[in-house]
């Protein structure tokens, strides 16, 4: 079940910009960094990034549309983003910032240049370098910390009054998860499960998860992914506890709970 829908979470992880602009200058791409977790390091094939800057796009915040193949566009309000020279599929764009998706064609290769196109104007390329996984939980704020966007076995949303059962299951949402088998196509949606090619491990409270399935969410944007994981049956206390996805023995960001049923830990 994936009830984290990828237009859920464009809305939690979309900053829209309400400032009048009319193109004067060039584009200019200032950092790229995991949608989800936000962090700005190394990026992997088929992850969802944003990119900051200026000048990029339109001055408020233009959502995905499909192409006649049915697939995400990679022109969007007159704006492209290309990985060394091939556009990436457009999650949205304005003109501070553009969600897209790293082309699953970056697997063979140790870095990228990116660059953002709008109307006749091109950015400076953008160097950043391509690791195999770079994992980033999305959370129900946007901000990359707190509260992750999970839901409990029966589908409803894990929340601090609506806390997980110890050996129940959870749905958890990330990106930067890596190569899929089979493998991913760029800007379509997964109309079946395909599983993460690298190792993934889940760890709650420090605690090895059951994991259950990690990979390609149905209905979704290839490279949005979603992981089913057994919180361990023994935890001996609840609340809202740490949560660490570990893909190709890289870990996703710090900072993020799920909630677990159980008496606190003690002080």
């Amino acid at each position: 079940m994936c009830r984290f829908s990828l237009g859920v979470l464009i809305v939690l992880n979309t900053l829209a910009s309400t400032a009048a602009w009319s193109q004067s200058a060039k584009p200019t791409v200032t950092a790229v960094a995991n949608v989800a977790s936000y962090a700005n390091g190394s990026i992997s094939p088929g992850e969802m990034v944003v990119i900051f800057g200026t000048g990029m796009g339109p001055s408020n915040v233009v959502s995905l549309q499909l192409d006649q193949q049915g697939r995400i566009a990679n022109t969007l309000s007159q704006v492209q983003v290309s990985f060394d020279g091939n556009p990436a599929p457009l999650i949205y764009v304005s003109e501070k910032q553009i969600s897209a998706m790293v082309p699953f064609g970056v697997t063979v290769k140790s870095s990228t240049q990116i660059q953002v196109a709008y109307q006749s104007s091109t950015s400076d390329l953008f160097q950043k370098p391509i690791t195999p996984s770079a994992p980033g939980i999305f959370t129900t704020d946007s901000s990359g910390q707190g509260q992750a966007a999970v839901t409990n076995a029966d589908g409803s949303y894990n929340t601090s009054s609506n806390p997980v059962n110890p050996g129940s299951y959870v749905t958890l949402y990330l990106t930067g998860e890596g190569q899929t088998n089979p493998v991913g196509s760029d800007g379509n949606i997964a109309a079946s499960t395909a599983n993460v090619a690298l190792p993934v491990t889940v760890l709650i409270a420090g605690r090895t998860a059951q994991l259950l399935y990690a990979g390609s969410a149905p209905g979704n944007v290839n490279g949005f992914a979603q992981i089913n994981a057994v919180i361990p049956a023994d935890l001996q206390y609840g609340g809202n506890l740490p949560l660490v996805v570990l893909i190709g023995g890289v870990a996703s960001q710090s900072g993020v709970t799920l909630a677990v049923s159980g008496p606190p830990a003690p002080i």
